[in-house]
């Protein structure tokens, strides 16, 4: 804060470039904040479903790739023009997000088509043709 007291006068700094820099801050704040409640809860409820931790670690690593491209297209964007100081949240939780929500569809349905007496190669075959095809769709629309 850029703020002085003396007994006689309380000075303090406004305006958008004060009220910009407060805004980033306590996002950033809040972004860190949101990681550490969420990633622990979140890193149980992939291993309980996937069964593994390697196997829920796949798609925390897809999407910290995708975070981390996602930032360094940011920056460069950024060198251009501004940019909203809200795309870090969109980054983090879009990336994360979708690689989530997107493995969990793969995952579901290859059991699926394991249950219902596929080999695995046709499994895997079937799922792409359906859910991948799905996510490739979502995923296009996102991006745009």
């Amino acid at each position: 804060m850029f703020t002085t007291r003396t007994p006689a006068v309380v000075t303090q700094v406004t305006g958008l470039s004060e009220v910009a820099r407060q805004v980033s801050e306590q996002s950033e704040h809040d972004v860190q904040r949101a990681e550490i409640f969420s990633m622990p809860l979140t890193s149980v409820a992939l291993v309980l479903v996937f069964g593994s931790i390697v196997a829920a670690g796949l798609p925390l690593a897809i999407g910290v790739i995708a975070v981390v491209g996602t930032l360094l297209a940011l920056h460069l964007i950024a060198s251009a023009t501004e940019v909203s100081i809200f795309a870090l949240n969109l980054t983090t939780g879009l990336g994360l997000g979708l690689a989530i929500d997107y493995s969990l569809f793969i995952v579901s349905r290859y059991r699926e088509e394991l249950a219902a007496g596929a080999s695995a190669r046709l499994a895997v075959g079937r799922t792409m043709q359906t859910a991948g095809r799905t996510i490739l769709f979502s995923a296009a629309t996102v991006m745009i």
